[in-house]
């Protein structure tokens, strides 16, 4: 069991979302100890160039890479906020998304640390749709792999001990495997706790502890999937539930705890390994639509789409454990 406490300093995401934040929040579950202080707007981003995040990936260098979706670009932003786009997938002139009917978008991302990037693309085509792969130094991505016309790519992670990616399919309630060798590409886990009973189902994605994290947005869960001896999946466990319209998620430390982005409502919650959950930040503290979570140092970054309220931006908030 575990306390969650956030204190927010929030005066530069009030100047950008129009309404002064709380200046102290908190959130108690047990005896420990987890906060999220001082949000602040990293970058703001362009809702006229549809930059809104789809998923990011961070560098040493204190750069980010993240994905927009429906621009299908992706970008590079520094460490002063400046964004610059590195690669421009072209529309299809007959592309159709499942449940978006756009021709294009790009979603996931994952950095290796020699600096090759891999980025998920689907347009409703065979001959389109898949892993794509941006090698150092190079400007122009290469087809990687291939994945079914009529998938919905979402999450994106690296399980570095199998040397593969897993990506999550929010509409065929499946989690695919793409091996970093070129081997073929599987379907690792198809489970109704996958689907998306409704909308979207399985969404975000990280590989951690020796499991596939995932969560399901219509279903509102977090799911642990171990990863067998063999390379396979596990039982699937249901870590918590209610998590209305769970998107990303990350974990700040070693044990299981995690955080997760809540897309509709504009939340980060806490997750304890028993299931018991509390809110960290809302809109009020800058919070816009989240699609993605990540963390280096003690600092983690809410990457807010937007959507449906507030302009595209990267927060900034500093880790308490």
């Amino acid at each position: 069991m575990f306390q969650l406490r956030a204190r927010i300093a929030a005066l530069a995401v009030a100047a950008v979302f129009g309404a002064a934040a709380p200046a102290y929040a908190s959130a108690t579950i047990g005896s420990s100890t987890i906060g999220l202080e001082n949000p602040h707007v990293f970058a703001q981003l362009n809702a006229a160039a549809s930059q809104s995040i789809e998923n990011i990936a961070l560098a040493s260098d204190g750069s980010a890479y993240v994905t927009f979706t429906f621009a299908a670009q992706v970008a590079r932003i520094g460490r002063n906020g400046k964004v610059s786009v590195l690669q421009q997938f072209p529309a299809p002139p007959n592309g159709d998304i499942p449940g978006f009917h756009t021709k294009i978008a790009a979603t996931g991302i994952v950095r290796l640390p020699d600096g090759t990037l891999y980025v998920s693309v689907m347009t409703g085509l065979a001959d389109s749709t898949g892993v794509y792969r941006i090698l150092p130094g190079q400007k122009t991505a290469t087809k990687f792999a291939s994945l079914p016309a009529d998938a919905f790519l979402n999450g994106l992670a690296l399980d570095p001990r199998g040397y593969r990616l897993f990506i999550t399919d929010s509409v065929l309630s499946t989690i695919w495997s793409v091996p970093l060798d070129g081997g073929p590409v599987t379907a690792w886990l198809t489970a109704d706790a996958l689907a998306p009973h409704g909308t979207y189902g399985a969404n975000g994605l990280k590989v951690h502890d020796g499991a596939v994290w995932v969560t399901n947005t219509n279903d509102g869960t977090l799911l642990r999937i171990p990863i067998e001896a063999d390379g396979g999946p596990g039982a699937i466990k249901t870590v918590a539930t209610g998590l209305t319209g769970a998107d990303d998620l990350i974990f700040p430390g070693r044990g299981d705890t995690a955080l997760v982005a809540l897309d509709r409502p504009s939340k980060i919650v806490a997750v304890a390994p028993d299931g018991h959950w509390n809110v960290l930040l809302t809109a009020q503290n800058g919070v816009a639509n989240p699609t993605s979570l990540a963390i280096r140092g003690n600092t983690v970054y809410i990457d807010n789409a937007a959507f449906f309220i507030g302009s595209p931006t990267i927060l900034a908030a500093t880790l308490e454990r």
